[in-house]
């Protein structure tokens, strides 16, 4: 989302709220939402911070699925 990779992954990350908003405006027993971490840190993208992200997703329950690491 940020740094060298903010040309791709900010359109992906729009994509993916455009795609989660029509999902919602359809109605239905679930409401997603979209939860966006970025991989990189200072600019540069860090491994071991896309590592946390998804040990963040993975520990919480409320989560269904993911989208990435880009």
């Amino acid at each position: 989302m940020s740094g060298g990779e903010a040309a791709n992954g900010v359109p992906t990350t729009n994509g993916v709220k455009l795609a989660v908003d029509q999902a919602n405006a359809k109605g239905g027993k679930y409401k997603y939402q979209v939860v966006v971490l970025d991989d990189a840190v200072n600019g540069i993208h860090d491994p071991a911070q896309g590592a946390k992200n998804i040990q963040q997703f993975v520990s919480d329950k409320s989560v269904m699925g993911v989208v990435g690491p880009f």
